[in-house]
């Protein structure tokens, strides 16, 4: 699948919460550390649409050779949950002579029941029921010919946790029934509107699919992709959203027209994917190009660099030199003072193009190391080539970092 993505310049989070649905929680033992004091700087809320525990297991087993061993297995609270749709409760309702839906009253357990789908999911729980999960069910009021095993809708399911409001099989973020101006704000546009966060969407599937689009569009129908798009550009506008869809291979899913729009826009930077194309070579191309305008009268030295933040923003930079020799500057420092001055103290990766691929110097390295360790560091020569990749925490071990300042 084509991968497409647009980042809106300014710095970005990907938020998301869980509100409203039935938890069965249990803490993991955090070796008695106490984390109450401490603050997230980042909310991610991570979804496999369709993955089981089962897969899980599998691909533990083959990163480690055990069971629970991937990385959220290790949070200090480990939790199951289970949501449900309005049409799969109304199944199950009518199924045992229960009323249908109402939001204010309703029995949970009628939309799922653990007494008969498990505690826990298999195979930790092995006393679920088969038939409680692939038996098909009547539509509420529907004949046989309305039959259905009673799975929960994805765009219902994620607008759940999204809004913390049940609704009808694939309704994204709208109320039940449909009704007109029935958009439920989601979790993402409280926090913007209350916090003033910054949140994005990251999916490996259309980004205007039903799994990812209720935390950040609202349409009575999942079938609607393109509207969906529509609105995420234009209305919603999420800082950050990454996902496939691209008019010239998945159609519907965005429009040409949308597409233009973002690849004209001042508030959004758009990056497509071009076959046989990466990230860093982009970002050399750019110190490559920026090298031009080196002013190295005295050394001849000439020197370009790229660096990357995370809002998706690209900052050049060159080595100007100064007859009093002392007051030169790096390029590389050059692009991070550019950065730095616009309020983007996030960086990704930095790109250094000069006549024989030099590394940067001492200064520079302890310039990067003030804003992070982990920036990758992309060192290339004059015709472009690659000579290597490596990271400021390589470059500069034991820095001296902000946190030497204090004093116990």
């Amino acid at each position: 699948m084509k991968l497409r993505s647009f980042i809106k310049i300014w710095s970005a989070i990907a938020v998301a919460a869980i509100l409203a649905i039935q938890i069965s929680c249990a803490r993991a033992d955090a070796a008695g550390e106490d984390n109450r004091t401490a603050r997230a700087k980042n909310i991610i809320l991570f979804i496999g649409d369709g993955m089981h525990l089962q897969n899980e297991i599998a691909l533990s087993r083959y990163l480690h050779g055990t069971d629970f061993d991937l990385s959220w297995h290790k949070f200090p609270y480990y939790c199951y949950v289970t949501t449900w749709d309005i049409d799969t409760y109304n199944r199950y309702a009518q199924s045992i002579g229960k009323p249908k839906y109402a939001p204010q009253s309703f029995d949970a357990n009628i939309g799922y029941d653990p007494s008969r789908g498990g505690l826990a999911p298999y195979p930790i729980d092995k006393n679920g029921e088969r038939s409680y999960f692939l038996n098909a069910l009547t539509k509420w009021g529907g004949g046989s010919d309305t039959r259905a095993v009673p799975a929960t809708d994805s765009a219902a399911a994620a607008s759940a946790i999204a809004t913390g409001m049940k609704t009808d099989a694939g309704n994204v973020s709208w109320k039940s029934g449909d009704p007109p101006g029935g958009a439920l704000k989601t979790i993402a546009e409280l926090v913007r509107e209350h916090n003033r966060w910054s949140f994005g969407v990251v999916t490996n599937v259309q980004f205007s699919h039903a799994t990812p689009s209720p935390f950040v569009a609202h349409n009575v129908s999942r079938g609607n992709p393109g509207q969906i798009a529509r609105e995420m550009i234009n209305v919603t506008k999420p800082d950050v959203i990454i996902g496939g869809g691209h008019p010239n291979w998945n159609t519907g899913y965005i429009s040409s027209n949308e597409l233009n729009t973002l690849r004209n826009s001042t508030e959004y930077l758009l990056v497509e994917r071009t076959t046989g194309r990466n990230g860093a070579e982009t970002l050399l191309e750019t110190a490559l190009q920026a090298r031009k305008w080196s002013y190295a009268p005295y050394s001849k030295y000439h020197v370009g660099a790229a660096l990357i933040t995370t809002s998706g923003r690209i900052y050049d930079g060159v080595n100007i030199e100064n007859a009093a020799y002392p007051v030169t500057i790096c390029a590389e420092r050059v692009a991070i003072f550019k950065a730095v001055s616009e309020g983007d103290r996030e960086f990704v990766a930095l790109a250094v193009v000069s006549d024989n691929g030099a590394y940067p110097c001492g200064s520079c390295r302890q310039v990067l190391a003030e804003f992070g360790l982990d920036t990758r560091v992309i060192i290339a020569n004059r015709k472009g080539e690659n000579i290597h990749e490596t990271t400021v925490r390589e470059l500069l071990p034991q820095a001296f970092r902000p946190e030497n300042l204090k004093t116990t």
